[in-house]
């Protein structure tokens, strides 16, 4: 493999409705998947760089159960990957998998994205899930309410208020300026005139949301200052900015924040271990998605967590490599059995674990 090669990402599209499984049906596939892939059976050590969430914990007991072994932890809140576990991950096994997922929350009543319900608390309160992704976007939001204040003129032009061009909320400073096809016409101190291009229709819904949404997806660009990316939410922040107009007009923003988050992260860590010399010479699967948490009913202990895949990077042992897109990692992991010889059956396990005779520990002090 030659790790400064171009290797093409794939496309902008994430779909969800084709290519979304029940986790206990992804990850018996995964495992075979490895396994076709040349993977040594018992010399698998997956990892996963998964929110710290505790709905993230049903896909982590299912992956001890379908490995054998408990999975690293390369993960940071929201699915932000810390790469700088690579080396410490590569020491621990001979076969190497690392899945990241950021997750949304999902209610099947409503059908709407970006919350849970907690079984945990009072009355079974439902909360913003992912909690990080939430906290990344909760600056921007109020810029996106405050923008429907303004209307195309006779002219086809939107003058944006002085305030939204310096927007301060939470200590966070937005910048709004031309992007795109936006003309800028005049900037005064009361605010910035875009000239709408050709083309763009404004005049489909009398309440203004066409001009809102032409605004944000196409007429201004977010910028801010200083942004952070020493923590987690920083760079989840940082992966959604270029993003943000398309996310805050979606009809789901949690769903697809937890999308381009996804994205960013998987083409971050693959640029990181592409070129890491710990991954040298070793079997190694990189998948990426996006973990979906169906808020359970009274009677369930665990949400129906469901996978949906965007894209997957292997190497062999030889150094060859392939890129797999949504549609290829989609067909590949459903090419493959779902069933798996080779499971864990944990309650078993355990059980053998306690009728071991008592080791006891001598300190020596």
């Amino acid at each position: 493999m030659q790790p400064d090669s171009e290797v093409a990402l794939p496309g902008p599209v994430f779909e969800v409705d084709r290519f979304a499984m029940r986790y206990s049906q992804f990850v018996p596939r995964l495992y075979n998947l490895c396994l076709k892939l040349g993977f040594e059976p018992g010399k698998i050590v997956p990892s996963r760089a998964f929110c710290s969430d505790e709905t993230q914990g049903y896909p982590i007991i299912l992956l001890a159960k379908h490995f054998g072994c408990f999975p690293f932890n390369h993960g940071q809140v929201g699915g932000v990957v810390a790469l700088d576990r690579h080396g410490p991950f590569a020491q621990h096994g001979e076969d190497l998998l690392i899945i990241q997922a950021s997750h949304v929350g999902f209610d099947p009543v409503s059908g709407a994205f970006g919350h849970y319900c907690r079984q945990q608390r009072q009355d079974r309160n439902t909360s913003q899930t992912c909690g990080a992704i939430a906290a990344a976007l909760a600056a921007y939001l109020p810029v996106c309410k405050s923008l429907q204040a303004c209307r195309p003129d006779s002219r086809s032009r939107i003058t944006l208020p002085a305030i939204l061009l310096n927007w301060n909320e939470q200590d966070v400073r937005v910048q709004l300026t031309p992007a795109g096809d936006a003309c800028q016409v005049e900037s005064a101190e009361t605010g910035l005139t875009l000239r709408v291009p050709p083309g763009a229709d404004l005049a489909s819904s009398g309440d203004g949301s066409a001009a809102i949404a032409w605004l944000l997806k196409e007429g201004v660009a977010f910028q801010r200052r200083g942004l952070p990316r020493e923590t987690a939410v920083g760079q989840i922040e940082h992966n959604l900015l270029p993003h943000m107009g398309r996310i805050l007009t979606a009809r789901h923003p949690m769903l697809a924040a937890a999308q381009f988050n996804s994205m960013a992260e998987f083409e971050r860590c693959l640029q990181s271990v592409r070129t890491n010399p710990v991954f040298r010479g070793r079997n190694l699967l990189l998948a990426c998605g996006l973990n979906v948490d169906v808020s359970p009913d009274a009677e369930q202990l665990f949400p129906l967590t469901k996978f949906i895949p965007w894209a997957a990077y292997r190497q062999n042992r030889d150094g060859q490599e392939q890129l797999l897109d949504q549609s290829e990692f989609n067909r590949q992991l459903r090419a493959v059995s779902g069933h798996n010889c080779a499971e864990v059956d944990l309650e078993l396990a355990i059980e053998r674990m306690e009728q071991l005779p008592e080791i006891h520990l001598k300190s020596g002090l």
